[in-house]
C-alpha cells in the first residue's frame, strides 16, 4: 500500500534548496526550518568575504614652508632678521614675524604672522584696548586681535593671522599668506592711532613716564 502523503509518516524528502536561497526560521508557526526562502540583500552582503582598506597614509609635510616665506620677503624686498626659526620685519607701523607652527596631525605645514603694534598704552587703558580688540574681532575674520602686557605694564596691541598652507605649499600660496597677515594688521593699527592718539611709541623715552 502506498504511503499516505499527507501523513505524518515517511513521506517523500522535501527538495534542497534552490542556488541563492537560505534556510531560514519560521518563527510565525514555530514549524522549524522553512526551506526555499530567497535570501535578503542583507545576508548576500554578510556572505561575502570581508575586503580590508589598508589604511591611508598622512602626507607628510615638505618642510619647504621657512625658505619659501624667505624666498617671498626677498622677493619684497624686505629687511628682515633671523631671530631663532623666526624671521622678523617692520613695515609702517607694524613689527612682524613670521613662524612656521606645528600642526597636531603632522600633515600640513602652518605659517603664523603675528604683528605687534609699534605704540603702547598705560595699563589704565587696559579696558578701552580690550574693547577695541573685541569689536574688531567681532566685525572681522582676521586678524584675531588680542592685548597683551609687557614686564612693566604697558599694553602692546596684537594682531595673529594663521594660514594652514597644506603638505606641500608653493610660493604663490605663501606670498599670498604673507601679504595677507601684514595688510590685515596694519589695517588694525592705523584703526589703533585714530582711537588712541595719545599711546606711545613703542622703545621710546616717554613709556619711562609716569601716565
Amino acid at each position: 500500500m502506498a504511503a499516505d502523503q499527507g501523513g505524518s509518516g515517511e513521506g517523500a524528502a522535501d527538495p534542497p534548496p534552490e542556488e541563492g536561497q537560505v534556510l531560514m526560521n519560521d518563527r510565525s508557526d514555530g514549524a522549524g526550518l522553512r526551506q526555499n526562502a530567497p535570501a535578503s540583500q542583507l545576508d548576500r552582503l554578510r556572505a561575502r568575504p570581508a575586503v580590508s582598506q589598508p589604511p591611508a597614509l598622512p602626507a607628510q609635510p615638505s618642510g619647504r614652508l621657512p625658505q619659501l616665506v624667505r624666498e617671498v620677503l626677498d622677493g619684497m624686498a624686505a629687511v628682515y632678521d633671523v631671530d631663532g626659526d623666526d624671521l622678523v620685519g617692520a613695515w609702517e607701523n607694524g613689527i612682524f614675524d613670521f613662524s612656521v607652527l606645528p600642526d597636531d596631525e603632522g600633515r600640513a605645514e602652518v605659517l603664523q604672522v603675528h604683528g605687534s603694534w609699534e605704540r603702547m598704552l598705560p595699563d589704565q587703558r587696559f579696558k578701552e584696548a580690550v574693547l577695541f580688540a573685541n569689536e574688531w574681532n567681532a566685525e572681522h575674520v582676521w586678524p584675531k586681535v588680542f592685548v597683551l602686557p609687557d614686564d612693566e605694564g604697558w599694553l602692546g596691541l596684537h594682531g595673529e593671522f594663521t594660514a594652514d598652507l597644506g603638505a606641500e605649499p608653493d610660493v604663490d600660496r605663501v606670498e599670498l599668506a604673507v601679504n595677507t597677515g601684514i595688510i590685515a594688521s596694519l589695517a588694525v593699527f592705523d584703526a589703533a592711532e585714530v582711537t588712541f592718539p595719545d599711546a606711545r611709541l613703542l622703545g621710546g623715552d616717554d613709556l619711562d613716564e609716569t601716565e
